[in-house]
């Protein structure tokens, strides 16, 4: 399984092929959705979320800052001491 998830990444050309990647693998471990967020890289610029989850909660969890909140986010999880 993790040879074709290497392959499939390697074989991306797109956030659409990325995803499908990331679904494929996802799934291998029985999780039937996932959600991958990247921070932008120059303060003000938007935030990515490839995910294969309904856009009406991904749009409702960039709209809502919720990654901000998202305990899986290492600079966050270092300021309030979590590691």
């Amino acid at each position: 399984m993790f040879e074709n998830f290497v392959e499939q990444l390697s074989a991306s050309v797109d956030a659409a092929d990325l995803r499908e990647a990331m679904a494929s693998a996802a799934a291998g471990f029985d999780f039937p959705l996932f959600a991958y967020f990247i921070y932008p890289s120059v303060p003000g610029d938007a935030p990515r979320l490839i995910s294969n989850y309904p856009s009406r909660w991904t749009s409702r969890y960039l709209q809502q800052r919720n990654h901000s909140l998202d305990p899986g986010d290492p600079a966050r999880a270092a300021r309030l001491g979590y590691f």
